[in-house]
């Protein structure tokens, strides 16, 4: 693994030699069909019995890229987040030390998928123009591991009266810096995947579709993973905060596998009379939203208003006073919460 992180220094290092111009970047974005996954936007809320999917994804870098030979080399720090399922899911998380059951008898699903990923991530990328109207962009990546985390819960909770049953699977696989394990085997990975958007005209219609992780591979020689069953009941109050308790069987161990990152999907479609509106989808697990999009701009500025599926609303304001600077900054609004920070990110040439 550290031959492994040598290379890619050393192999970048030889393009930053070169008289081309790079350009430094940091920021971040975070996207959600729901309120965004801050844990004091879910602590307010309580479980449901009737609960929508809801899906969303988060990715920070900081890095610098170059471009040479027709093509642009990057290399970064990146974290980046996915998450599918039902909002139970999400409250359970937030509250961590424990939920009280429910007063109203009922079924509660506590459903979902999540991935975090932090890597240091060396990516090509390639504009390849099949005609004037059409064209797409490659970006195959090679990356090294420092953290992951994966989650995968099948849990329900029956209530009746004051007791609470809660039954189903929990599975995990993660980095010993989760905590998940006591084992004191050292962590070991790296991956590599393929990024794939593409961009059509066809007649006043303008189609544009963005695939993330169109391809990917994790290889693990040493991760950690916890596998618990639940099947027990709890007579009032707390039925999270004694998880570990509450488990029928457990297995805790390290095993060297390979996984992959979740596919996520956004297409969008404009029309050349309303050139500052578009509308799309937003894709990822089982979860399929819409959305709307509107563009303007005013000398160096950039604004930006859109929606997912009108169930929230999300502001961006980007700003270019010179040719080798931009910054911009995003905010994310629903009715239930209040207004959050969803992105903001800085990028100089040089």
């Amino acid at each position: 693994m550290n031959r492994f992180k040598i290379s890619i220094f050393i192999l970048f290092s030889v393009f930053l030699q070169t008289s081309h111009a790079q350009t430094f970047y940091a920021g971040g974005e975070h996207k959600s069909t729901a309120d965004l996954f801050y844990p004091e936007q879910w602590k307010s809320k309580e479980l449901k019995a009737t609960t929508d999917n809801i899906a969303g994804n988060f990715n920070i870098s900081a890095g610098v890229s170059k471009n040479y030979l027709d093509a642009e080399f990057d290399i970064s720090q990146k974290l980046q987040g996915y998450f599918w399922g039902n909002g139970n899911m999400v409250f359970v998380a937030a509250k961590a030390n424990g939920i009280k059951i429910p007063k109203a008898e009922g079924s509660y699903s506590l459903e979902g998928k999540y991935y975090f990923l932090h890597s240091t991530q060396f990516t090509v990328k390639k504009d390849i123009k099949f005609s004037e109207n059409f064209k797409i962009r490659l970006e195959p990546h090679i990356f090294s591991i420092h953290d992951f985390h994966y989650g995968e819960s099948n849990l329900n909770i029956n209530v009746k009266g004051k007791t609470g049953v809660l039954r189903g699977t929990l599975n995990r696989v993660g980095t010993r810096s989760f905590g998940i394990l006591r084992n004191e085997k050292d962590d070991s990975g790296w991956g590599w995947g393929l990024n794939f958007s593409a961009d059509y005209q066809l007649g006043p219609l303008a189609f544009n579709a963005r695939v993330e992780n169109l391809l990917s591979q994790l290889r693990f020689s040493t991760i950690h993973y916890s596998d618990r069953t639940y099947n027990a009941s709890v007579q009032g109050g707390s039925i999270y905060g004694a998880g570990d308790n509450l488990a029928l069987t457990g297995r805790y161990n390290y095993k060297s596998t390979t996984m992959r990152l979740p596919v996520l999907t956004n297409i969008g479609v404009r029309h050349d009379s309303f050139d500052n509106f578009s509308v799309g989808a937003y894709s990822l697990g089982n979860v399929v939203v819409p959305w709307v999009n509107m563009d303007f701009r005013y000398q160096d500025f950039g604004f930006s208003i859109s929606s997912m599926k009108f169930k929230n609303l999300m502001l961006s304001l980007s700003w270019m006073p010179q040719k080798n600077f931009q910054a911009g900054v995003g905010l994310h609004y629903t009715k239930e919460s209040s207004v959050q920070l969803a992105s903001m990110y800085a990028r100089y040439e040089w």
